[in-house]
């Protein structure tokens, strides 16, 4: 039998064989005969698993079209994991008790990631099915950590800031991907510059969406304004986009970017100049840049610190570390002037406010 796998990401189908009491996927007992191509033998319970936006669909493929096969009944079943995959569905329980915690501060919050994070985790173990389910395509779980870890670090980083008295606005996220400037931008580019360009669309595409709008959060007494996940184009050839996890600027803004910044924007879409020297002339000055790295130290983390601090010139840059930064490199951010915190999780982060309301006294 010949059995061929469609889709990329969690949408797809793939085949899986109950064997031996614990479920493999297919290229773990069939024979390959190209890409994402198995020749398989009967010896085992053959199931196939059909995703569509985390939607799934199971069935034994023991009749014609296939006998309809509920989650619950995998639920229980050993499955073929390797030992770090294990490790990462164990270290799960951590982010499970992160997202207890947020779930009390994020009444106040109403943007996608918190109610993704919400869903998710109300059904947490068929979340755990469903990733098992996935070959070879466990970044999802990944990318599910990363993005508790940064939501929940937010909430302390907003408590420290206002003392635990915390009064929040939360703004409207803006995200290009048709480039619909903010009425407020506009409005400034008027008064100093007279008429706007024309609406822009589609700039960069959607991979390279620019942070032009409001801040994710704003804090009133005393008053600062958050951006997360801010973006901006290639600052130069050669050089990776700039998204830090979070920028924090004192006072309440609408927008990090002078107005101006509008022209530029205009003009790269007309002539295909280059747009990031006079793009980065229009940001306004960052008080704190903020990146959080969830899982253990690599050398990329200090050379992507750097680029922020070159490109953005913060007045102060912050990498927050889950786990510990190793002595040789915790010398190298000193040296290059980079703020630090290791070990910020749920174990040690008592100990760690103070840390954190040291350095944004700094701001």
């Amino acid at each position: 039998m010949i059995l061929k796998e469609a889709g990329s990401g969690a949408d797809g189908r793939y085949f899986f064989v109950f064997k031996d009491g614990s479920v493999h996927h297919i290229s773990e007992v069939a024979t390959k005969r190209g890409e994402r191509c198995y020749e398989y033998e009967a010896d085992g319970d053959l199931l196939m698993v059909t995703f569509r936006r985390w939607a799934v669909d199971i069935r034994r493929l023991s009749q014609k079209h296939g006998e309809k096969v509920s989650i619950k009944e995998l639920k229980d079943l050993e499955f073929s994991l390797s030992e770090r995959e294990q490790k990462s569905f164990e270290e799960l329980r951590e982010f499970e008790r992160m997202v207890d915690q947020v779930k009390s501060f994020s009444q106040h919050f109403h943007f996608g990631e918190e109610k993704m994070l919400r869903e998710a985790f109300s059904r947490m173990d068929d979340l755990k099915l469903k990733m098992k389910l996935i070959p070879k395509r466990r970044k999802l779980l990944t990318q599910l950590k990363k993005g508790i870890y940064q939501l929940w670090f937010l909430q302390y980083l907003i408590d420290v800031i206002q003392g635990g008295e915390t009064e929040i606005f939360v703004s409207r996220r803006f995200k290009g991907k048709q480039l619909d400037h903010p009425k407020r931008l506009y409005e400034s580019y008027e008064e100093q510059y007279g008429a706007p360009p024309e609406k822009l669309t589609g700039l960069f595409g959607r991979k390279e969406r620019l942070t032009l709008g409001p801040p994710t959060v704003v804090l009133d007494d005393p008053a600062y304004s958050i951006w997360e996940e801010f973006q901006t184009p290639t600052p130069e050839p050669g050089v990776p986009r700039l998204r830090p996890d979070f920028v924090v600027k004192k006072g309440q803004h609408q927008s990090l970017f002078d107005p101006k910044v509008l022209d530029y924007i205009r003009d790269y879409e007309l002539d295909r100049t280059q747009l990031a020297p006079d793009f980065f002339n229009c940001l306004k000055p960052i008080d704190l840049l903020i990146e959080c790295k969830t899982f253990r130290w690599r050398e990329e983390h200090k050379e992507q610190m750097n680029r922020y601090k070159r490109l953005l010139s913060p007045k102060l840059a912050l990498l927050v570390a889950r786990r510990e930064i190793p002595p040789p490199q915790k010398k190298k951010l000193d040296h290059m002037g980079i703020e630090h915190i290791e070990n910020f999780d749920l174990s040690h982060v008592k100990g760690k406010r103070g840390a954190l309301k040291e350095i944004i006294s700094k701001v």
